[in-house]
């Protein structure tokens, strides 16, 4: 798809995901990538990264308080790693192959987390899901996964500012990394600025009157869009059908 309409339609994807993510605390990259990868395969993962930054900062400072910084502390570092792991495998791996297996990871994780108990995660996890956050997001732009499934069962309150801080930190990694190793990933401003309306009006919506915060629901609502952004990972991956026709 090309052209105005694809425009229009990457903002109208990327205005869903802000107000999921609003509603959530994560989900911006579990909704737009996979929805963007079929309107146009341009705009993952450089400009829905950029885009993600200006989802998040506002979430960020509105929440400023209620972040978790501890736990920040010790996820930065597995972002940081994660980051240029993944720039440096885009640059010798093919992206369908790539996709493919994040997309896998994704179904798997996914689906073994519907089935795990409640328990206070340790900093091995921490430090796992941080790498997963910064190699993730930068090869499919989709940072959010792996904090759904660390942050599961904690309240909107802590995941969304948490959640948000840790984000801008992520893609501003995984934009340096591919600007240094992978700069044809970046793509193109055209994009990104189409997207800024989107994000805008996906802000106002999950603010304003049709805020509904998910509140007991949010642990399904956020392991079924893992699951689904993997599986159209791995429709994107295999060129499409019957998956890649399915919308979130």
């Amino acid at each position: 798809m090309t052209g105005d309409s694809a425009l229009i339609l990457a903002a109208v994807a990327v205005g869903v995901a802000t107000y999921i993510q609003g509603i959530t605390g994560v989900g911006f990259g579990m909704v737009a990538m996979p929805l963007l990868v079929l309107i146009d395969p341009g705009a993952v993962p450089g400009p829905v990264i950029i885009a993600g930054i200006f989802a998040s900062v506002p979430f960020l400072i509105a929440g400023w308080r209620q972040v978790a910084w501890r736990e920040l502390a010790i996820l930065l570092p597995g972002v940081v790693i994660g980051s240029l792991v993944a720039a440096i495998v885009i640059s010798l791996v093919a992206s369908n192959t790539l996709r493919a297996f994040v997309g896998l990871l994704l179904v798997v994780v996914g689906g073994a987390a519907v089935f795990s108990k409640s328990r206070a995660p340790g900093p091995v996890a921490f430090t796992s899901a941080g790498f997963a956050t910064g190699f993730i997001g930068t090869v499919a732009g989709v940072h959010s996964a792996p904090l759904a499934i660390l942050y599961r069962y904690d309240t909107l309150a802590k995941v969304r500012p948490t959640a948000a801080a840790l984000f801008v930190a992520a893609y501003i990694l995984s934009l340096a990394g591919l600007a240094a190793i992978a700069p044809s990933q970046l793509g193109s401003p055209t994009i990104v600025l189409a997207m800024i309306p989107g994000v805008l009006v996906g802000l106002f919506a999950a603010s304003g009157r049709f805020a509904r915060p998910a509140g007991g629901i949010m642990r399904p609502i956020i392991l079924m869009l893992c699951i689904l952004a993997g599986l159209r990972l791995i429709a994107s991956a295999m060129g499409g059908g019957i998956l890649a026709a399915m919308a979130i």
